[in-house]
């Protein structure tokens, strides 16, 4: 299966990054597959209740969509905010 556009393998290079710029960050995953860790740039340092529920909502649905399984499926990892693009095996800007 092909990953979507934006999944990174590997540690992404930081340099180009600004890293204090503060990112929204939650984990993904479903039973045997493979978690996606999801990341967006906050829109200011302490992002509002919408803001952080709508994150949550995309990476739930782009998770369920690429993996072809229900939303109810998907299983919500811890919910981070702070600096720095997230670094890993699988990452996806969303």
């Amino acid at each position: 299966m092909k990953a979507p556009k934006g999944i990174f393998v590997g540690i992404r290079n930081l340099k180009k990054e600004n890293i204090m710029t503060l990112y929204l960050t939650q984990k993904m995953s479903s039973g045997s597959l493979e978690a996606i860790t999801y990341y967006r740039k906050q829109t200011n340092e302490h992002p509002s209740h919408t803001e952080t529920s709508k994150f949550t909502q995309d990476a739930k649905n782009n998770y369920a969509t690429f993996n072809h399984i229900p939303v109810a499926n998907v299983t919500e990892g811890a919910f981070k905010s702070g600096p720095g693009i997230p670094t890993g095996r699988k990452t996806y800007e969303i």
